[in-house]
């Protein structure tokens, strides 16, 4: 086992002497497959540094991010402010891993957290929209990446988007990192509106309002199954803020089929193409004007130009 030592500075005014010590050790998600990225999140009301307890195995992420929060306290209904220290991991290898606890050393005190087990499978786990939600519903806000498609050929095209759904109606969200998804030729952003519109909807009988954002459109071109990294944002109440970090995605890439034709121009996707002559009748050595027309949803960006059958001469 080691200990990670991080700085973790808080400024907490006068009020917080009197309050119970809060110290919390979240992971999300806790069921992940081998390497696959997920959250480690501690909340506290109390100032010093900070240690987190991880497996020798465990493998440290790039991505830090602190803040502030306030929540409701269930027992007494009073709401108290924490500040929170996030950041990722992952492990290489299947099994059941404890993470934590993590301790913080103030006024000559040692404060002790809970643990929290993370399960890494080797088969991937379920990405099915319902499915997540039900395993979600639990929690205040929850984050979702949502496909058109889940299964695609090298190069067909997927339009990928952030969705989240909260407990709370959110006036505004923060700080976005936006999902990158792997073994991708490309993408393009579909959408560029950054207005909040919050709607009304069920999850396990729960009411939660939703949202959906970053709509993109992707070209996956690594045959296997491409996994989509999380988003992250700080979804806000007013000027309260509660960090929320997806679930993480993937898709499918079918290779494409064997024994192409000599005609094949590296066209995937549902195309139709139709073409035209703009005279029907002509003298020798007039000039004509014939035009391919592409249609549909496809990868029309990365094709070869098609080449007419025309006859001799």
């Amino acid at each position: 086992m080691r200990l990670l030592f991080l700085p973790f500075f808080l400024s907490i005014c006068g009020v917080f002497i009197a309050q119970k010590p809060i110290l919390k050790l979240e992971v999300e998600p806790r069921s992940v497959e081998e390497g696959e990225m997920f959250s480690i999140t501690v909340k506290s009301n109390i100032q010093g540094d900070i240690k987190i307890d991880y497996p020798s195995s465990f493998i440290e992420g790039y991505a830090v991010s602190s803040g502030m929060q306030q929540e409701s306290d269930l027992n007494s209904g009073k709401v108290i402010t924490l500040f929170y220290y996030v950041e990722e991991g992952m492990f290489r290898k299947s099994g059941t891993y404890t993470i934590g606890p993590a301790y913080i050393k103030s006024n000559g005190k040692t404060f002790k957290s809970n643990t929290v087990s993370v399960n890494v499978n080797k088969e991937p786990v379920s990405t099915a929209p319902e499915q997540m939600c039900a395993k979600k519903a639990q929690l205040p806000a929850f984050g979702l990446i949502v496909k058109n498609k889940n299964k695609v050929y090298q190069g067909e095209p997927v339009v990928v988007h952030a969705k989240v759904y909260s407990r709370f109606y959110p006036s505004h969200f923060d700080d976005y990192k936006a999902f990158e998804p792997n073994g991708i030729l490309e993408k393009h952003q579909l959408s560029s509106n950054n207005r909040l519109v919050a709607e009304e909807t069920k999850v396990q009988n729960t009411p939660f309002y939703t949202f959906d954002y970053d709509r993109t459109l992707i070209f996956p071109s690594v045959p296997g199954r491409q996994k989509i990294d999380p988003f992250k944002l700080i979804l806000r109440r007013g000027f309260d803020g509660l960090p929320v970090v997806s679930s993480p995605g993937s898709i499918e890439v079918l290779p494409l089929p064997a024994n192409k034709p000599k005609s094949f121009i590296g066209m995937v996707g549902n195309l139709e193409m139709s073409v035209e002559c703009d005279k029907e009748k002509v003298k020798k050595n007039d000039v004509v004007h014939l035009t391919v027309t592409l249609k549909g949803a496809g990868n029309l960006h990365a094709i070869d130009h098609p080449i007419p059958q025309l006859p001799k001469g």
